[in-house]
């Protein structure tokens, strides 16, 4: 299952100190290494950060890096990053709160309810002097075959249904920033694929 990322994946491991993991080149520990991180929670981060626990403390680490537990892998080379577990929501939960993965504005997120379903967050937590920049926020979905969808326009949401068998592409576009402005999503294959925006 891991290896659709297309690379041989070994898991990820600290070796760290004062809270940073190894800064090497490439990140791929193994052994033991391997195990003592894929135990403490590796996650990803806010711009592709590798998060992992070190006691009460979380370490982190900047890309390149590529690491694989039993159950999933994480990989960022620095310009794209990936994310395969045994499903899409599992995928999902790779993700750590600081990243506001599939935000599209502040920590209004984009949600998978069921499969074959993409949403998002009400605007109703928004405070009216910042419904505006929401109303310029336009989430649109794409996916071979089919004609653009509109998630999210003048700040109304409009649950989209999608195959989950075929790769789905997810655009958010406003005025301001979007931590993961693309994402494409291989649902089947329980694959996260997002550019890295700097």
């Amino acid at each position: 299952m891991l290896l659709a990322l297309g690379i041989g994946l070994v898991a990820c491991a600290p070796a760290q100190t004062r809270g940073k993991l190894s800064n090497d080149v490439a990140f791929t520990p193994t052994g033991q290494e391997s195990a003592t991180i894929c135990a403490n929670e590796p996650r990803v981060g806010e711009g592709g950060l590798l998060l992992c626990n070190e006691g009460t403390d979380t370490a982190s680490r900047e890309a390149p890096y590529l690491l694989s537990c039993p159950e999933f892998a994480l990989k960022n080379d620095g310009a794209t990053l990936m994310v395969q577990d045994s499903s899409l929501q599992m995928a999902l939960t790779r993700f750590d709160p600081t990243a506001y993965f599939v935000s599209y504005y502040a920590d209004l997120l984009l949600r998978f309810p069921e499969e074959g379903l993409v949403s998002a967050d009400s605007i109703e937590s928004v405070p009216e002097v910042l419904i505006d920049n929401v109303r310029r926020v336009r989430v649109t979905v794409t996916q071979a075959g089919k004609s653009d969808m509109i998630l999210i326009k003048n700040a109304q949401v409009t649950p989209v249904r999608y195959d989950p068998a075929q790769p789905l592409k997810l655009i958010v576009r406003g005025d301001g920033p979007s931590p993961w402005p693309e994402v494409t999503i291989e649902a089947s294959k329980g694959l996260i694929i997002a550019p890295i925006f700097r």
